[in-house]
């Protein structure tokens, strides 16, 4: 976002990405999230990515041994690919959500004699200069809180789709103008209110 100094001069105004993970299980609030993560780029980073800042939010379902700290290193490994693609920021995202499906796909594959079937959902959020870009794949959902209005990234009816089940995926894009104040939630299932 830019806007104009009293000589005229344009001046860079930057926006902040604060976040809170908030996990309830049997009405209990638990702040740690296995598969969420929210980082800005290194230092060698792609230059394209150098000023992206990025949340992810992994979900792993169905039958599967992962455990949180492999769900977890997971959501890095798809952050460094991220950061590491040069090009668009959909591609970079892409790219990323490609990672984590290909992962987790040979890991079913290895143990599918044992009847384990993992199921992944992501939601991928990047702010990109003053714009919001999402992706999703599986059971995601975004919702944008502003000031002027509410907006709901979902897929329609119940996803069939999981990372994990096929070898070629084409998650969704989204793309929003952010204001400062704009709340974004990241979640599986979008909440009944």
């Amino acid at each position: 976002m830019y806007n104009h100094n009293r000589h005229g001069y344009i001046t860079n105004i930057s926006m902040d990405f604060y976040y809170f993970s908030l996990k309830n299980n049997e009405s209990q609030a638990n702040g740690q999230i296995p598969g969420m993560l929210v980082t800005s780029a290194s230092r060698n980073a792609s230059r394209h990515r150098r000023r992206d800042l990025l949340a992810i939010y992994l979900r792993i379902s169905g039958e599967h041994r992962y455990k949180a700290d492999e769900i977890s290193m997971m959501a890095h490994d798809a952050a460094d690919q991220f950061f590491q693609t040069q090009g668009s920021v959909t591609k970079a995202m892409q790219t990323a959500c490609e990672q984590i499906n290909r992962q987790i796909l040979e890991n079913n594959i290895d143990r599918a004699y044992e009847g384990v079937q993992a199921k992944g959902s992501i939601n991928i959020a990047v702010l990109h200069e003053q714009w919001l870009f999402l992706c999703q794949y599986g059971v995601a959902a975004a919702i944008r809180i502003s000031a002027e209005k509410f907006d709901s990234y979902v897929m329609p009816e119940e996803a069939s789709e999981f990372l994990g089940q096929m070898k070629r995926i084409q998650p969704r894009f989204f793309q929003s103008a952010l204001s400062p104040g704009d709340l974004i939630l990241l979640c599986g299932r979008p909440p009944a209110s």
